[in-house]
């Protein structure tokens, strides 16, 4: 009897240890998982970090071309009352074509900060169309699907008007 109850217990410990064994593979295999998960977390961590800081760098350069933006209505505005008032002044009314070169002159300049600033410059913002200008904006234009001209046509002028009030935006 004692045999059988030796043989019993033996079977019993067998067991017991199996189940330690067991549940000792099973902390482990717990253990990695927690420590790929704090891995994991800390990269994602270190991204959130990243993304806040180009996200106020983006904020900033939203605040920047508000500003300048602003500054360019406001240029455009002194512009066309200047003009009025030489106008006026000397008694002369400008000429269709003065008008439309004035008005060429504005859409140029304003075309050249819209694309420095999203990205297609440095361009040197002088209202004439060079070389650099046409270059930005036929990369404007392929970019955004638009057909390529090297032309700042009514087409690109909306879309690059559009383009820039999202970025300022954003």
């Amino acid at each position: 009897m004692s045999r059988q109850s030796a043989a019993e217990f033996e079977e019993h410990l067998r067991g017991q240890v199996a189940s330690l064994h067991r549940r000792q593979m099973e902390l482990l295999n717990g253990r990695t998982q927690r420590e790929a998960a704090v891995g994991t977390l800390e990269k994602l961590r270190s991204d959130v970090a990243a993304l806040r800081q180009e996200q106020e760098s983006l904020k900033q350069a939203r605040d920047q071309l508000q500003t300048d933006l602003t500054r360019l209505r406001e240029e455009q505005a002194a512009a066309r009352d200047t003009s009025g008032q030489i106008r006026a002044t000397s008694g002369a009314i400008a000429s269709p074509a003065a008008r439309e070169r004035e008005a060429d002159h504005v859409s140029i300049v304003t075309a050249q900060k819209a694309l420095t600033k999203l990205g297609y410059g440095p361009l040197s913002v002088d209202g004439i169309m060079g070389p650099r200008t046409r270059q930005a904006l036929e990369n404007f234009q392929h970019d955004h699907e638009l057909k390529v001209t090297s032309e700042l046509d009514s087409p690109t002028l909306r879309q690059l008007t559009a383009s820039n009030q999202t970025a300022t935006l954003e």
